[in-house]
């Protein structure tokens, strides 16, 4: 049904082929050349129809406010000055937060 692949750092891409889904994803963090546009990929599936799934790309700037400048400031920053593990706590709030508002609790 699909495939999912990634960490080549600038692609993104889904497209079907001969009925198996192909899906890229450009890294499992936010901030490989500080592109806005790179991200972790969110795969969504349901128990009671495991024959779908839905997918998306939740880049740093879906998780917090650009206009931020401490926001702005950790994104830039050197990755030694703000590891990544420290973004990827972020990103596992934001995870949770989604699970509760669809289980209701």
């Amino acid at each position: 049904m699909v495939m999912f692949f990634g960490h080549d750092h600038v692609n993104s891409y889904e497209f079907n082929y001969k009925g198996v889904d192909i899906v890229n994803t450009p890294g499992v963090g936010f901030r490989s050349y500080n592109s806005e546009e790179e991200g972790v990929r969110l795969i969504t599936l349901d128990e009671n129809k495991p024959d779908t799934y839905e997918t998306e790309l939740v880049t740093y700037f879906d998780l917090f406010d650009r206009n931020d400048p401490v926001t702005l400031n950790l994104f830039l920053s050197d990755s030694s000055t703000v590891p990544d593990s420290e973004h990827f706590g972020y990103f596992m709030k934001y995870i949770f937060s989604v699970i509760k508002s669809v289980l209701s609790f």
